[in-house]
């Protein structure tokens, strides 16, 4: 029977506008190693918004620690990104990643470039032109930790500005990120999930490091959905 074209999602809209496959699907809660992580996606809508807000410059390079299938990758691109980096640790994962961006090069044609490696985050080249990095808390704080040194050695060999995006952040990792030299924190948005019994949780949705001002560049707000 022919499904009804309302319940087609936004996820599956998406992908087939990118040519790839960046859902969640069976199997991808199996872990490769004591260091992976199950697959969840970064929303489409917001990657969207974020997008829109925090528009991407010339000369601009994001690099994703954990990219999964790639879906931050290619909204970049798709929102004039000219360089993306992705470091994904999962092999079998990484198998679709590559798949996915040959599937995406092939429509919408080579205006970015990919740089995609099957590797541990800790173990990354940072390359010394990327300078927004992008984290959905794929690992844990010690990991991460050893990252940001790694990108914070980058950036002292050659000095630029850079931001570093965190989507669902813990406690530890902003924590850590208030400590560390060379960063500030510029924008931290809550969001607020109400529930039937009236109770209130409060999430940590969105945040923005970063070594250079920024608050008059981005509405923190409009990237709450």
């Amino acid at each position: 029977m022919k499904r009804d074209v309302m319940e087609t999602t936004i996820d599956e809209l998406y992908d087939a506008y990118l040519n790839v496959n960046t859902r969640e699907e069976q199997g991808d809660d199996a872990k490769q190693n004591k260091n992976d992580n199950i697959y969840e996606a970064t929303s489409y809508f917001f990657l969207e918004r974020l997008f829109r807000v925090f528009p991407f410059e010339e000369g601009d390079y994001l690099a994703d620690f954990g990219c999964g299938k790639g879906r931050v990758l290619f909204m970049a691109s798709k929102h004039a990104c000219g360089r993306v980096a992705g470091y994904e640790n999962n092999a079998a994962r990484f198998g679709v990643l590559q798949k996915n961006v040959a599937q995406y090069q092939q429509r919408h044609g080579a205006n970015t470039i990919f740089n995609i490696q099957n590797t541990d985050a800790q173990s990354a080249a940072i390359d010394d032109a990327a300078n927004k990095f992008f984290f959905f808390e794929p690992f844990d704080v010690k990991i991460y930790a050893q990252v940001i040194r790694n990108i914070q050695k980058s950036l002292s060999k050659r000095p630029r500005d850079a931001a570093i995006l965190l989507y669902l952040p813990d406690g530890d990792t902003m924590e850590y990120l208030d400590g560390a030299d060379g960063f500030q924190r510029e924008i931290h948005v809550d969001a607020s999930l109400f529930y039937r019994d009236e109770a209130i949780i409060h999430m940590r949705h969105f945040a923005i490091y970063s070594n250079y001002p920024m608050l008059d560049m981005v509405d923190p707000y409009f990237l709450l959905y």
